[in-house]
């Protein structure tokens, strides 16, 4: 098998002995250019016998070593293993535990990894100071286009590091910092090293805990990336002077297609300074601003910014407070959205004038296929008004209308939808009801279809 060139045993949990035995094995094919050995279980003692069984190994280009149990000592030995490996273009180390020594090992290893394309080293307990360390390996990967270091804590501090490393990856497509404790000062550091990342497509700096003043720094260094299409900056304690400012670096994000802030608290204001920031985003695909503390006034801001958003498949907007306001200005927006297939305005306390409003709003929507309006106060008006836009419309859609105030009238109302329906893949969700005798037998009814 000299000229094995393809080699995948990830998911066999063979452990270190195993891992030593194969490297026995492996000593000669020195052909090999792809090797998976992910989910192997090797821990540190395998990685020391699989460093030996790679020196060899020049010409690999795609190295998958994920979920392996690999603490620091493993990965000094990898770095001895990997020091030939001058054409690696793939390199998988995410779902282990090298820690902040481990990393500095590593970063020996990679200096020479001029060809390296895709990095992931996420979930891996890597700290400030692995990352300053990996920051110097990194320096001359000019032609990394994929970059993942989520899940770690590598905080400000390495924020800062980190960004000095990556000002000349000129070619990255895709950064995933999420999870990592990086603050308004780390925001601020990466903004610096994100200034020439004009191809940058995908950016994901979720659970950070950037706030008002990271959201401002963050938003001058995104002014170039006009080629994003998806941005995750949710759970992030962003405030209404923060969503202003992010407002201004994305308005030349003409091609984004994902946008998610939700879980911060831009209020009313914020939801007015993003709605002219998001003028442009024709392309919008997904749209999250869930858990925001958005009310009647903000709802009425985003349905301007949205009324362009004719592409739009996914929008949620649960868990503010938009109200039956909100709602009517909500339906005015969305009339264009053809294309939505999942609506979430659940636990936003829409009542029966809301739900009448969203109705017309509602009424092109032919290929929605999930409808959560579950948590509110809509009563039985309101499950009429539902039931008469959604008439012949679907022939399978989910529809959760439970934790609402629907007796038994609405009850038979969206019945009759039902049996219209008449599909195996439609689900309705009713339940939290105090339904009387007339709604069991209306339901006996429809379940006999």
């Amino acid at each position: 098998m000299t000229g094995l060139q393809h080699l995948d045993l990830s998911h066999n949990n063979i452990g270190d002995v195993g891992a030593e035995c194969l490297t026995k094995g492996a000593e000669n094919i020195t052909l090999l250019q792809r090797l998976d050995l992910s989910h192997y279980n090797i821990g540190d003692v395998g990685a020391e016998s699989l460093s030996k069984g790679a020196e060899n190994m020049t010409r690999l280009q795609h190295l998958d070593l994920s979920h392996n149990n690999i603490g620091d000592v493993g990965a000094e030995s990898l770095s001895k293993g990997m020091e030939n490996m001058t054409g690696l273009q793939h390199l998988d180390l995410s779902h282990n535990n090298i820690g902040d020594v481990g990393a500095e090992s590593l970063s020996k290893g990679m200096e020479n990894m001029t060809e390296l394309e895709h990095l992931d080293l996420s979930h891996n307990n890597i700290g400030d100071v692995g990352a300053e360390s990996l920051s110097k390996g990194m320096e001359n990967m000019t032609r990394l286009r994929r970059l993942d270091l989520s899940h770690n804590n590598i905080g400000d501090v390495g924020a800062e590091s980190l960004s000095k490393g990556m000002e000349n990856m000129t070619l990255l497509q895709r950064l995933d910092l999420s999870h990592n404790n990086i603050g308004d000062v780390g925001a601020e550091s990466l903004s610096k090293g994100m200034e020439n990342m004009t191809r940058l497509q995908h950016l994901d700096l979720s659970h950070n805990n950037i706030g008002d003043v990271g959201a401002e720094s963050l938003s001058k260094g995104m002014e170039n990336l006009t080629r994003l299409q998806h941005l995750d900056l949710s759970h992030n304690n962003i405030g209404d002077v923060g969503a202003e400012s992010l407002s201004k670096g994305m308005k030349n994000m003409t091609e984004l297609g994902h946008l998610d802030l939700s879980h911060n608290n831009i209020g009313d204001v914020g939801a007015e300074s993003l709605s002219k920031g998001m003028e442009n985003m024709t392309q919008l695909g997904c749209l999250d601003l869930s858990h925001n503390n958005i009310g009647d006034v903000g709802a009425e801001s985003l349905s301007k910014g949205m009324e362009n958003m004719t592409q739009l498949e996914h929008l949620d907007l649960s868990h503010n407070n938009i109200g039956d306001v909100g709602a009517e200005s909500l339906s005015k927006g969305m009339e264009n959205m053809t294309r939505l297939q999942r609506l979430d305005l659940s636990h936003n306390n829409i009542g029966d004038v809301g739900a009448e409003s969203l109705s017309k709003g509602m009424e092109n929507m032919t290929e929605l296929q999930h409808l959560d309006l579950s948590h509110n106060n809509i009563g039985d008006v309101g499950a009429q008004c539902l039931n008469d836009m959604m008439v012949g419309k679907y022939k399978s859609i989910d529809i959760d209308i439970s934790h609402n105030d629907i007796k038994d009238i609405g009850v038979e109302f969206l019945s009759r939808e039902m049996k219209l329906l008449k599909t195996k893949n439609t689900h309705l969700d009713l339940s939290h009801k105090c339904l009387g005798n007339f709604a069991a037998v209306t339901l006996s009814k429809l379940m006999r279809i």
